[in-house]
């Protein structure tokens, strides 16, 4: 969770993340489109997938919800790694995501 302006959206949210982790030379390769979700309450989100390549050549594929709230950012995130363990357990991560509140 972070603090964050009155006009914040999730997109500028995760924009900004992305290019925290670029100039940290973190290996990020963006999975698919964002895709913009309805939450409980009428919240709105923002999901985005995503492949982190760790220092030891591990490649994790990580599914993230970003959900503004009372000005504050929440990220959750699910990963696994990449392949069949990641695609196994997509729908469940994805519930799991969708569920917050």
């Amino acid at each position: 969770m972070e603090e964050v302006a009155e006009d914040e959206t999730p997109e500028n949210y995760v924009r900004r993340q992305v290019d925290g982790l670029r100039k940290a030379r973190v290996e990020r390769r963006q999975v698919g489109d964002p895709r913009k979700v309805e939450l409980a309450g009428g919240l709105q989100g923002l999901i985005t997938e995503q492949l982190i390549v760790g220092d030891s050549g591990e490649r994790v594929h990580q599914m993230q919800l970003v959900c503004i709230r009372q000005h504050v950012a929440h990220t959750l995130i699910t990963s696994h790694l990449e392949g069949v363990p990641f695609d196994a357990a997509r729908e469940e991560f994805e519930q799991m995501l969708l569920s917050f509140r």
